[in-house]
């Protein structure tokens, strides 16, 4: 709820010591003495944490969260995109301490986000499914590629705007055949990895390589004989996709974003 105050949490936890999910985005009032008011010691199970762009939270709510995460029998979602005065030894440890339990790990437009939190994914949470670290500028491609290749069960994947290169997207390859939404907007990648790793996305229901100026038909054409889930396709800014290949894909009922306006040109 982006209206709950501090004192609306803390009244919150004196009432929900079954609390298991908390969605707070978007309040950009709360701080961090409204979450540890929220999370005294009767709160021990809350898996599912949306706290995205609550602006002033630090690393202290992270700890509140992290000391009430369940170590058990739960998936732990998390998303934190824009909370940018949280730290990447915080988010580290965060997903250190998730470990196997991790599923959603969602920290986008955090600009300054460096390898280490990627490291600790790829070392401690062998089963997270879903990866947001879009406009990650700073993260390498060597360390998202750590992640793609011990992340087997990944199906949504958003890297837009970082560093991946070819070499990333070819470590993404292992999880391919489960992806369902991949988005790789205004990265490096070419033809030559995309040729691979497009024809292995059989479940793949939505694709973003908006600005990938280096990607021609010619992996397009592969996903469109091995992707019959395709509802998505954003290739706004790619100058060398074809409208023949365009209207192919629309004929079948995919979305295709050509332009800024999204007309059907």
């Amino acid at each position: 709820d982006s209206s709950l105050s501090d004192r609306g949490l803390a009244a919150l936890g004196s009432h929900a010591a079954s609390l298991t999910a908390l969605d707070i985005s978007g309040n950009e009032t709360v701080t961090d003495s409204g979450i540890e008011a929220l999370l005294g010691p009767g709160i021990v199970a809350l898996a599912r944490l949306n706290m995205a762009w609550c602006t002033q939270l630090t690393d202290a709510a992270l700890r509140a969260f992290v000391a009430h995460m369940p170590r058990t029998s739960a998936r732990i979602d998390f998303n934190a995109s824009g909370c940018s005065l949280l730290t990447c030894a915080s988010l580290a440890r965060l997903a250190a301490t998730a470990g196997p339990l991790l599923s959603s790990f969602v920290v986008a437009g955090m600009p300054a986000l460096a390898d280490a939190v990627l490291d600790a994914l790829a070392d401690c949470c062998p089963n997270v499914q879903h990866v947001d670290v879009s406009g990650a500028g700073e993260v390498t491609s060597p360390a998202l590629s750590r992640v793609f290749a011990t992340g087997a069960l990944l199906r949504d994947v958003d890297v837009a705007r970082t560093s991946l290169d070819d070499t990333g997207l070819l470590a993404l390859h292992r999880a391919a055949s489960r992806l369902r939404h991949l988005d790789c907007s205004n990265t490096a990648i070419t033809d030559q990895a995309a040729l691979v790793v497009f024809a292995d996305l059989p479940h793949l229901r939505s694709l973003s390589i908006a600005g990938c100026a280096s990607i021609t038909d010619a992996p397009l054409a592969v996903l469109y004989d091995t992707a019959p889930h395709l509802r998505s396709l954003d290739i706004y800014g790619s100058q060398h996709v074809s409208i023949a290949l365009v209207r192919k894909f629309r004929a079948r009922g995919v979305v295709v974003i050509r332009s800024k306006h999204h007309k059907r040109d």
